[in-house]
């Protein structure tokens, strides 16, 4: 069994791109689906989520005017909880790709709420001048820079914790499970970057190692600087 950790930036417009093209390339390599695919999400909060994707659309729509490329606006929607479904896009089957959700279910928040106050100011506010709205490349490539930027600075000791350490215990029950010990199988787990890393005892990867679990890493968008060093292990 080969696990994949991918960690993703969640609010990079082009992350779903990336893992999207990440996954087929692994699946051609493997000549196989992934046995699973595990998002950082619990299914009903994720569905609440991706039914948010049409306000999020008029919300972009009525900020940058109709002179908006609809491309650029297509990226910033389908970015709203692309963990959860990225495998779905014409890749894996339900009857060949389990999605095996990470999160527990009492763990929600108002997703109407998270869109209008959090989603959609990130790329209003990161864009500033909406005439670069009009310039579809252009404009991902400034949004994705930003998100990069962000997480440069964001403190990952401000990380919730308790949620690596419920991930590293779901994703240990599931490798227990017959099928992945097939042989040639393989299973990617889609996390935030700071999870993926072992910048302290406590991410997903770190308890990982301490369960004895055997896996591999692929950042995709921002990557971990050099000096991004472990503590604690």
């Amino acid at each position: 069994m080969e696990l994949w950790l991918l960690g993703v930036t969640h609010d990079d417009p082009l992350a779903r791109l990336a893992l999207r093209s990440w996954l087929s390339h692994r699946s051609f390599r493997y000549q196989r689906a992934p046995i699973f695919v595990a998002p950082e999400w619990d299914v009903q909060q994720f569905d609440a989520m991706k039914a948010e994707r049409p306000y999020m659309r008029d919300l972009l729509s009525t900020e940058w005017g109709n002179k908006a490329s609809e491309v650029l606006i297509d990226f910033c929607v389908s970015s709203i909880a692309f963990e959860g479904d990225t495998h779905r896009d014409d890749l894996f089957t339900e009857g060949e790709t389990e999605t095996y959700w990470l999160e527990p279910a009492d763990r929600r928040w108002d997703a109407h709420k998270w869109v209008k106050d959090a989603g959609f100011p990130i790329y209003r506010d990161r864009l500033r001048d909406k005439s670069l709205a009009k310039d579809a490349y252009g404009a991902l490539a400034r949004l994705q820079e930003q998100s990069c930027c962000a997480a440069d600075k964001a403190d990952p000791s401000d990380r919730k914790k308790y949620m690596d350490e419920y991930w590293a215990r779901r994703l240990v029950e599931r490798l227990k499970t017959d099928d992945a010990k097939a042989d040639g199988a393989w299973a990617a787990a889609v996390i935030g970057v700071v999870h993926a890393t072992h910048f302290d005892g406590e991410t997903t990867a770190s308890l990982l190692d301490a369960a004895g679990v055997k896996y591999r890493v692929r950042y995709l968008g921002w990557t971990p600087p050099k000096d991004y060093k472990p503590i604690g292990l």
